[in-house]
């Protein structure tokens, strides 16, 4: 008897950073994914391939497609950025300093200046920057989590 099947799935690959999802209204997490169709044999996939590309919300997975190209560019650039935790560490102690903050370039220097003498943001400063003035420019609603 021999035991097969088939099914896709997707894969988160890299995070990209946090970013405001137009999906959920929140801050959110943001991976570039693949969905990956694998025909498996025995339960242990033997044939697999890559059918979609996308750019996906970590927290409502809502997200757009992409073409490879861009998936392969993107993936380089931000294949050298900082882990899952060491980003969500980076964002919480951006969110202490940013509380009660207006938006204004002054504001986005100092919390920003702040956030690069304690990390290695190095070439990212440009998204970590744009973060920092996106989270001062709306309004995050924390939504309780049930």
């Amino acid at each position: 008897m021999i035991f097969y099947g088939w099914g896709s799935k997707i894969k988160n690959d890299l995070i990209i950073g946090y970013r405001i999802c137009q999906g959920c209204n929140r801050f959110s997490v943001f991976f570039l994914s693949r969905r990956i169709f694998r025909i498996t044999l025995f339960f242990i996939p033997v044939i697999w391939w890559t059918k979609e590309y996308y750019v996906k919300c970590g927290n409502c997975n809502r997200g757009y497609s992409i073409d490879k190209t861009e998936y392969q560019r993107l993936k380089v650039y931000y294949g050298r950025m900082t882990n899952l935790k060491m980003t969500t560490e980076i964002y919480e102690y951006m969110k202490s300093f940013a509380k009660n903050l207006e938006a204004s370039d002054y504001n986005a220097d100092y919390v920003y200046s702040s956030v690069a003498q304690r990390y290695p943001i190095g070439e990212y400063a440009k998204e970590y920057r744009q973060l920092i003035m996106d989270y001062l420019t709306y309004s995050v609603k924390e939504v309780p989590t049930f």
